[in-house]
């Protein structure tokens, strides 16, 4: 009967065929195999049980492209103190979201793929000096074209000549899908900024299928951030404008969204505005929904907002016009008797940051108010504590059908009125632009929307892109990147997809990419 006896003896190291060779210790295992113990104990002797060593497992980017990786080089040592490294494998594979994003959020399961794109690599290793015939090996692996949108799992499967395997995995960060066409744009002076709204989104209203391709996600979520940064990258959105009524609360986590951009790499500014904290009423001379800045208790609040802007400003990823940190102040209209508590903010955020803001005021009335309206146009407006002029939600007015129906005609008109009023004051001008309004369903008036399209927005973006002001530095303001509530929203949707993005990748490729 064959015993297999030669097999055994070729498996062990020289020191184990010595004393194998030895009749001392023939005779007994000749003895032993008699038994099944025997067998067992044979076994034993003439295998190596112990698996190989993986050692500096890492990897680093070998071609980059506007943030964008393309390629990686990953390395590692194997080694082995019986039996020569007789194989090796790497597995370059996405990091699964799906329990996060379809259990947690409701992403539709048809649309993981979209939005996290499944490349899987397989790779047979082959020792740096071409050949497994040692007990210690290294390995390089070049891995080009990864298509990235996901944070990646990197695998190393190394086995012995004896058949032990071991496994040691790392993880990348989140690798960019997109290259980052917005700092190309911001590098050229091209500011273009999105309104962000830093919510949990699990209960707002949302219209129909108007509804986030990543569900109903939380932005404190760092993929969630990822996708948006990547996202808004691709399309030359380089600003993301924080809402800062969120931020600002006592007591919430949303104070961290701002930072953890930030820490990201995105360009962000936080901006704030007259919530229901400010008094009203308080000057009977005054609107109702005026804020009186005289009043304490209003006074006081406007400076502790201004100055907490000071929390994100000093970050060097945060928003700059003419190396100033820009405050950007929404419904800044309705603060009246406002020059002694600017003025006041300034000195306290100097004193803060060390640094002069940059005040960008929300002071442009919607369609159809013009500066001379009596109405809008008060003895204590002081349009001289500001450095900038910008507006909300594209100005748009539900009041009458005609501003409604003929939306871009009184658009362009209002921007154009404005435009030349901003000169006048020696005033840096931003036009506000939306893809479309309508609040009805969530927690505004039953009233007529102003329509959506991708073909409406690139109307408007032509329009906006006029009155942008005639210096070295243009920006436009999109009011939304993601209000689902007021379908003002050019994220990526279940309905619309990757729409409005592509617009304007396209419409800013054709006007500024190749600006000097």
């Amino acid at each position: 009967m064959n015993t297999g006896y030669p097999i055994s003896i070729a498996s062990f190291d020289e020191e184990h065929k010595s004393l194998w060779k030895s009749w001392k210790v023939w005779v007994p295992v000749v003895l032993l195999t008699t038994t099944g113990f025997g067998i067992a104990l044979a076994y034993a002797l003439t295998n190596d049980r112990t698996p190989p060593q993986i050692q500096g497992l890492a990897w680093e980017p070998t071609r980059i492209v506007n943030d964008k990786i393309y390629d990686i080089a990953v390395g590692f040592n194997a080694s082995d103190d019986k039996s020569p490294i007789a194989s090796a494998t790497l597995i370059l594979k996405p990091v699964d979201y799906r329990d996060r994003f379809i259990g947690q959020y409701g992403m539709r399961p048809e649309d993981y793929y979209i939005v996290f794109p499944n490349d899987t690599r397989a790779i047979q290793l082959t020792p740096v000096d071409g050949e497994f015939d040692e007990k210690q090996e290294e390995f390089v692996a070049p891995i080009q074209n990864i298509t990235g949108g996901v944070e990646y799992r990197i695998i190393a499967f190394v086995k012995d000549s004896a058949g032990n395997e071991r496994v040691v995995e790392i993880k990348t960060p989140y690798i960019r899908q997109f290259e980052n066409f917005g700092r190309q744009l911001y590098e050229k002076g091209i500011i273009v900024g999105a309104s962000y709204m830093p919510w949990d989104f699990k209960s707002t209203p949302m219209k129909d299928n108007y509804i986030p391709l990543l569900g109903r996600y939380d932005t404190l979520d760092d993929i969630v951030q990822w996708k948006h940064i990547d996202w808004a990258g691709y399309a030359g959105i380089n600003v993301f404008f924080i809402d800062g009524e969120y931020v600002f609360s006592a007591g919430t986590d949303r104070y961290n969204v701002p930072t953890k951009f930030l820490e990201k790499g995105m360009k962000v500014g936080v901006f704030f505005g007259p919530t229901w904290r400010y008094k009203r009423g308080t000057n009977p001379n005054f609107p109702e929904w005026a804020v009186d800045l005289n009043d304490p208790h209003n006074f006081n609040k406007f400076i502790s907002d201004f100055v907490r802007i000071g929390d994100w400003s000093l970050h060097p990823n945060y928003i700059k016009i003419s190396g100033r940190p820009v405050v950007f102040i929404y419904e800044s209209g309705a603060f009246f008797n406002e020059s002694k508590a600017f003025r006041r903010a300034i000195r306290g955020f100097e004193m803060r940051t060390a640094e002069k803001p940059f005040i960008l005021a929300d002071e442009i009335p919607e369609i159809p108010y013009t500066p001379t309206d009596v109405g809008y146009v008060f003895p204590f407006k002081d349009f001289s504590v500001i450095d900038g002029l910008t507006g909300w939600a594209g100005l748009h007015n539900r009041e009458k059908s005609e501003w409604i129906t003929n939306y871009e005609k009184f658009y362009d008109r209002q921007l154009n009125i404005w435009k030349k009023f901003a000169d006048e004051k020696k005033l840096f001008f931003v036009p506000t632009l939306i893809p479309g309004y309508d609040d009805s369903y969530s927690w505004g008036p039953s009233l007529p929307p102003i329509k959506r399209s991708p073909q409406l927005f690139e109307e408007r973006l032509k329009i906006a892109i006029r009155y942008t002001s005639n210096n070295q530095i243009k920006m436009i303001r999109i009011d939304t990147w993601n209000d689902f509530g007021e379908w003002t929203f050019i994220e990526p949707s279940v309905h619309e997809g990757f729409a409005y993005l592509n617009v304007l990748r396209n419409f800013l490729e054709e006007n500024f990419s190749e600006k000097e």
